[in-house]
């Protein structure tokens, strides 16, 4: 009714009842933002966010970028602080650090259009934060905006209805009194009819305030005296009065027209407009309203004599639900026999690993540093079995030193917390409190000290300047360094495939493809001679003997743990960082390799027989076209690679 009256009168009305929120320009560029907060490290789409109206990135700013790198990374930056805010405190806090932050509303509110764009930029992510109980991550809730952009105007809930960009152009609701003096283009005025607040007949022990005719029309208050019908019909006589003062106020606010409600309502005849058009005030001397026959012809009497300034339309009747087609019957929700699917997680090498042998629904558990998590042995024959943890007394060789996973959490952290460079003496506090820490009594501190000490000294390398741990100075190491791999539609069956071309056996991977991350923890990173490297520590127990961790036994732990696929995607986690960090950057050049440093078997003493290799030690160096294609690969990409010769 009020756009009918609206567009009669040739005012201009947007038809924001028909028209949906997710079908607007500004839902493309939010579920565009949202997506290069979901992939910070997707260059593609960062770029694509900037050169939306969000950021208002330019062509020239866009090369500018491109030639310009630590600028670039800037930015690159910015967007993986986003996605750690919506990861840890959900969607709208990182929405509202970014607005504020990128100057969002400030570059919208230039635009000609700047309110409406604003309006419906909040109105979309009000919505998506509706959902974030029901969705959860950052893939779901894309989705969810994604699904409902291809709805577009089909989608006619009240909640996806276009929002007035300003309030001045709102329907105020405001009481007659509030309006006296005002003046509005178009009045409705729905309850001249009501009178619910009429003194009645039946009122006979309520205190009356009138002004009292017989004596000068002086207040006076009637506590049912003798005088009660002279004080009712004054007070029911005030009351008319100022009903239709109001009336009259209501009335009159509108500049262009006035809709005015009337018909035979209950108690209708008590109300103002029963005496202005009826001369009805609700005394029983004067009788009830007519019939509804009767007030259409006093109204259309009146409209005629208006000559035109009073028009009459019918009233909207809502029409009748439709009964039915079929009897009601009992509903109940169907069982669901298996989980929904959530494509987006966190993965890891660990869960890649577990989850091929266990089944795929279970929950994938969130990645901690590999501290050896299993005490096994390697058989003879290969196959794995558990052995008993030795004493935890005092007096043991490093084969005696427990194991499992709180030793490997005890060497590794002593080795994440010394300088490598330093004298063992300045080791011992560091030892003694990982010690404590795990439980273990601190007699071991001095053996574990010439352990530790000769497995740093342990040559990696063969040839005369074999590089030693002990050699590394502070500022060219980096431990326990984390990392997150953005993963897209990753098939984990190419990654297998691709390992397999170049001779190197990977155990059962999960079977479905992956999207989201890939979190890791990589023991060391450290240069040397202009090269990086990657070391892991392993603490596996191999045997009592030093011959029980020559290249051979080494080798075989390696297969049978599934080391191989790890530290491939350790080197495709450096192959990135340092792609992206370093100008002139070359995997030849630059990318050393991999050690995988069996503690328990390291001494600079201990050799393979006539053979060179130090024990306890695997050295490799991946291929640079298997670590591209595992890149190419864990982005959604598929990238063959030459087989082995």
């Amino acid at each position: 009714l009020v756009r009918r009256a609206l567009n009669e009168l040739g005012i201009a009305c947007a038809d924001y009842a028909n028209h949906s929120v997710f079908a607007s320009d500004d839902a493309e560029q939010l579920e565009r933002l949202l997506v290069a907060v979901q992939k910070p490290h997707r260059e593609s789409v960062v770029r694509a966010a900037l050169a939306s109206d969000l950021f208002g990135c330019s062509a020239s700013q866009l090369e500018y970028f491109e030639n310009n790198q630590q600028e670039w990374d800037a930015r690159l930056n910015d967007f993986v602080r986003y996605h750690d805010v919506w990861r840890e405190n959900g969607f709208m806090r990182m929405f509202r650090r970014l607005i504020t932050e990128q100057q969002v509303a400030a570059r919208l509110a230039g635009f000609a259009d700047g309110e409406r764009r604003l309006t419906n930029l909040f109105h979309l992510a009000e919505l998506l934060h509706a959902q974030s109980d029901r969705l959860h991550g950052m893939q779901a809730q894309i989705a969810w905006l994604s699904g409902k952009r291809s709805s577009g105007d089909s989608d006619d809930s009240e909640e996806a209805q276009l929002r007035l960009e300003s309030d001045a152009k709102l329907v105020q609701i405001v009481t007659i009194h509030r309006s006296k003096g005002l003046e509005y283009a178009v009045t409705f005025v729905p309850f001249l009819w009501d009178a619910k607040a009429h003194l009645k007949e039946s009122d006979t022990d309520t205190a009356v305030f009138y002004h009292d005719p017989d004596d000068g029309y002086r207040a006076a208050l009637d506590f049912v005296s003798g005088r009660r019908d002279i004080a009712l019909r004054s007070a029911r006589s005030e009351d008319l009065a100022e009903r239709i003062r109001l009336a009259y106020v209501a009335l009159t606010r509108a500049k262009n027209r006035c809709y005015l409600f009337w018909g035979r309502i209950k108690e209708a005849e008590r109300s103002p407009l029963a005496w202005l058009l009826h001369d009805v005030d609700g005394d029983p001397q004067r009788g009830p309203l007519p019939d509804n026959n009767g007030i259409r012809n006093r109204i259309e009497t009146i409209a005629a004599q208006a000559k035109g300034a009073i028009r009459i339309i019918e009233s909207c009747i809502p029409s009748r639900l439709a009964e039915p087609a079929h009897p009601s019957r009992a509903l109940a929700a169907r069982e669901l026999s298996q989980p929904v699917r959530q494509s987006w997680r966190l993965a890891s090498f660990s869960s890649l690993h577990r989850a091929a042998s266990k089944d795929e629904r279970e929950e994938w558990r969130a990645e901690t540093p590999d501290h050896d998590q299993a005490a096994t042995v390697g058989s003879a024959n290969g196959i794995r079995k558990t052995t008993q943890f030795p004493s935890i007394e005092a007096g043991g060789d490093r084969f005696a030193f427990p194991r499992g996973a709180a030793a490997g959490d005890c060497l590794h952290i002593i080795l994440e917390r010394i300088d490598f460079s330093m004298s063992s003496d300045d080791w011992e506090p560091v030892v003694i409190a990982a010690l404590r820490h795990a439980g273990y009594r601190e007699d071991w501190a001095p053996r574990l000290l010439a352990w530790l000490c000769a497995a740093l000294r342990t040559p990696l390398t063969s040839g005369e300047e074999a590089m030693t741990l002990v050699s590394l100075q502070r500022s060219a190491v980096l431990k326990e360094l984390e990392f997150h791999l953005p993963l897209s539609s990753a098939s984990p069956a190419q990654l297998s495939d691709l390992a397999t071309r170049q001779g190197i056996a990977l155990p059962a991977l999960a079977r479905r493809e992956l999207d989201g991350y890939l979190k890791g923890y990589i023991d060391l990173v450290f240069r040397q001679d202009g090269r990086f490297y990657i070391a892991d520590y392993k603490s596996n127990w191999l045997g009592a003997s030093g011959a029980d961790y020559a290249p051979a036994q080494i080798d075989a732990a390696m297969a049978r743990e599934g080391y191989h696929l790890q530290y491939l995607l350790y080197c495709t986690a450096l192959h990135r960082w340092l792609r992206q960090r370093s100008p002139d950057y070359d995997y030849e050049r630059h990318v050393g390799g991999v050690f995988y440093l069996f503690l328990r078997g390291m001494d600079p003493a201990w050799r393979n027989g006539d053979d060179s290799a130090p024990c306890g030690v695997f050295q490799c160096r991946p291929p640079q076209a298997l670590i591209e294609a595992f890149d190419a690969v864990l982005g959604g990409e598929t990238k063959a690679v030459a087989e082995s010769r």
